[in-house]
């Protein structure tokens, strides 16, 4: 992974552990990240693989959803009940 430190991408991508980061509207520097990658393509199975195991220990879906789930069942219990009138 090549990215940009620009939004969200470098909370992603971890530099130099998942992927690479170069700056943006920087196109020399994107292109000497794209070409380090595909001259070590060992280097770049390791940052894939940890980017791998990054994405399912941080980003499942199963840990969003029990984390809302927490969330709203904390909200609940904080909440007084509401009655008809």
């Amino acid at each position: 992974m090549v990215g940009t430190r620009v939004g969200g991408i470098p909370e992603v991508v971890a530099h130099r552990q998942t992927g690479l980061l170069v700056d943006s509207e920087n196109p020399q520097a994107l292109a000497q990240a794209m070409a380090f990658l595909l001259d070590h393509p060992e280097v770049a199975a390791q940052m894939g693989e940890a980017a791998r195991c990054r994405v399912l220990r941080d980003f499942a879906w199963e840990g969003y959803v029990n984390a809302y789930d927490t969330l709203y069942s904390k909200l609940l219990k904080q909440q007084p009940m509401l009655t008809a009138s």
